[in-house]
């Protein structure tokens, strides 16, 4: 059995496999919020997580910094 890079995370899945995922890559926190609207969820509520994202980039190289766009954020509302 080949042995799984944790670095490389989902790169190795097929352009099939891919492309059967609803959100590869990660949801858009608008379509976040609509499932959780559609789900009976109230007072809906979106903190950016910057900080976090700040801090994940100081430690990247270079390349990684400009190739990579993440948007962390928490998102919570009540049922």
């Amino acid at each position: 059995m080949k042995e799984k890079n944790p670095r490389k995370g989902h790169s190795d899945y097929s352009d099939e496999l891919k492309a059967r995922l609803p959100h590869f890559g990660g949801a858009p926190l608008e379509k976040v919020k609509e499932y959780l609207l559609n789900s009976g969820f109230e007072n809906i509520q979106i903190l950016d997580l910057k900080e976090v994202r700040d801090a994940q980039k100081e430690k990247m190289p270079l390349g990684e910094r400009i190739v990579r766009s993440y948007q962390y954020y928490l998102i919570c509302g009540r049922k």
